[in-house]
């Protein structure tokens, strides 16, 4: 068992080494950022091997800033990163389209699903440890969410014959999904100042109903479905209309410039 001061050299010579072999060239105050992860990482499993450890370095390396604006909805980056997360969980789960587990109701579900991942994700993030990349995190938490609710699905079929149910029919009909917070999760409330631009960008748009499709789903977090039965639309047409919505805010200069941006790398990968 190592001594504090053991272990404080050893993380030190560890993230030194990484700062050095692949040339991060992190400032001191970066440096002590890392000392403290890599340290604190240590503290909670004593016996961490130490390739481990490098491992854990280096994950935190690629995925704290982002993980930072997850955790922060003060963030100057945390309402692009959800956006960014949001376009990762639907990917995701659209690959999963083919399998066993897809939702019966269609982009529907896809889209109800990818927002309780989100929420998942928002609820569980300060228990990320680097153990892995943020992406297999998130990959992990999306696919589970999908499996929980074809479970629930194929019990109720079961029960109930060929009815089908929507994901919101399975929650309603008391499936285990994650419980929400006494009050709604932040993690759309977007900065004043966003706020702003985006309605201005969006109210410019030829089709006046794409600010209020944003808002719904963004600000008062209501399902395709809600806000479908509010506007008089089907949910596979709203989610057309976030989706238009979305890639608009993607692609305007505005946005982009609020962002300090001006390449692709706002453009989910």
């Amino acid at each position: 068992m190592l001594h504090d001061a053991e272990k404080h050299r050893a993380c030190r010579v560890i993230v030194d080494s990484l700062n050095a072999t692949h040339s991060w060239n992190l400032s001191a105050h970066t440096l002590q950022n890392y000392y403290e992860f890599a340290i604190a990482s240590l503290e909670r499993e004593p016996d961490l091997a130490g390739h481990l450890l490098q491992m854990r370095v280096q994950n935190y390396h690629a995925d704290h800033q982002q993980v930072e604006a997850i955790c922060d909805s003060n963030h100057a980056r945390h309402t692009w990163v959800m956006l960014e997360l949001h376009g990762t969980i639907t990917r995701i789960l659209a690959s999963k389209f083919t399998s066993p587990y897809r939702p019966d109701d269609g982009q529907a579900g896809l889209e109800d699903l990818a927002q309780t991942a989100i929420i998942t994700i928002w609820q569980k993030i300060d228990t990320f440890a680097y153990k892995s990349r943020l992406n297999t995190w998130v990959y992990t938490i999306a696919v589970r969410q999908m499996q929980q609710v074809a479970k629930m699905s194929n019990t109720q079929k079961r029960a109930l014959g060929s009815e089908a149910y929507s994901l919101e029919e399975h929650i309603e009909a008391g499936a285990p999904a994650p419980e929400a917070p006494e009050s709604a999760p932040d993690i759309y409330v977007l900065d004043e100042q966003l706020r702003a631009l985006i309605e201005r960008v969006l109210i410019e748009q030829p089709d006046k109903r794409l600010i209020t499709v944003f808002s719904l789903s963004h600000n008062e977090q209501l399902t395709l479905r809600a806000i479908g039965e509010k506007l008089e639309l089907s949910p596979s047409r709203v989610y057309g209309m976030l989706q238009q919505a979305i890639k608009i805010l993607q692609q305007d200069k505005s946005v982009r410039a609020w962002f300090g941006k001006d390449d692709d790398t706002l453009h989910p990968s």
